[in-house]
């Protein structure tokens, strides 16, 4: 990795790093599972995750809300860690960001 002057630099190309790394060591790129992962990375897993799935992409389209819940509840304890994920479920259903489409 290149040094940077830039304060919290190397914590946060790690966390980018990590964020596809599964709660059960199944993910990429080092293999790593449970708390081997950054709190900050199992974070922005969940976030990332829903986000992919809300959007159209060039590769799939929108779903609504209940369908990317049940696909992430259903990869919870596998792809997500539990607790940051009940958190996250807590949070989405009142947020601004919950995505519209029905």
């Amino acid at each position: 990795m290149a040094a940077t002057e830039l304060e919290g630099a190397q914590r946060a190309s790690l966390v980018i790093r990590h964020h596809h790394e599964h709660y059960n060591g199944l993910g990429y790129p080092d293999g790593l599972s449970g708390e081997e992962i950054s709190i900050c990375s199992r974070i922005v897993t969940i976030a990332d995750s829903y986000d992919a799935m809300a959007v159209t992409r060039s590769y799939n389209d929108a779903k609504p809300h209940l369908e990317i819940m049940a696909i992430m509840h259903k990869e919870t304890g596998e792809k997500y860690d539990p607790e940051p994920m009940r958190v996250f479920c807590e949070i989405i259903e009142s947020s601004k960001f919950k995505t519209a489409k029905i």
